[in-house]
């Protein structure tokens, strides 16, 4: 493949583009897979009197302008007493 030397910036630019696209999309799989575990852990291992605070962790994904995203684990119900 040629690439004309008047092209060659938009060529490196659509590369590193490509580029990031790839690692973000990575980077986003890879959190939702350890969030997951993270709650599946929590919810072995948390307190269970009635398995109601235990039942109440989850994760919740929102992604930013550039596509990446933000993993939050919290506990539904019971966020109040979270440090338990």
């Amino acid at each position: 493949m040629q690439i004309d030397i008047s092209g060659l910036a938009k060529a490196i630019e659509k590369e590193l583009e490509d580029y990031s696209q790839e690692v973000t999309q990575g980077v986003n799989e890879a959190a939702e897979t350890v969030a997951k575990d993270a709650v599946k852990e929590l919810k072995r291992d948390s307190p269970k009197k009635t398995g109601k605070y235990a039942r109440s962790w989850t994760n919740k994904s929102s992604k930013n302008v550039r596509g990446a995203e933000r993993q939050v684990i919290h506990n539904k119900k019971y966020y109040r007493i979270s440090h338990l």
